[in-house]
């Protein structure tokens, strides 16, 4: 049904997996639905697992071996995705708000305070 659907429709056929599944509907294709998915969400290629594992043989050292699983997954992420940008002053705000009693900050320049 699927082909033949696509044979009468075939000046607007998908050219890609996710345009596929974007024409899709569910409801009358449930099983090539769930195909399309699966095929979006599998790898091409094993780069990112093998970058994936490069990267976390240099992060943890015998140095940083009592890291727990949060921080450690906290770490790779930041060195894997090294593209995306992190606005310091927004994680010092989450930090203090989220840890107030560890965190006091003082302005040292004015001395009014």
């Amino acid at each position: 049904m699927w082909e033949v659907y696509w044979k009468n429709h075939s000046e607007t056929a998908p050219k890609t997996i996710s345009d596929s599944l974007q024409k899709c509907d569910g409801y009358t294709f449930p099983n090539i639905s769930t195909i399309l998915r699966i095929l979006c969400t599998v790898p091409v290629t094993t780069c990112t697992c093998e970058r994936s594992l490069s990267a976390l043989k240099r992060i943890k050292t015998s140095l940083r071996n009592s890291m727990t699983d949060d921080r450690l997954n906290g770490i790779s992420m930041l060195h894997i995705h090294r593209d995306v940008e992190i606005d310091l002053n927004i994680v010092e705000d989450e930090f203090a708000t989220a840890f107030p009693r560890r965190m006091e900050f003082k302005n040292i320049l004015n001395s009014d305070e």
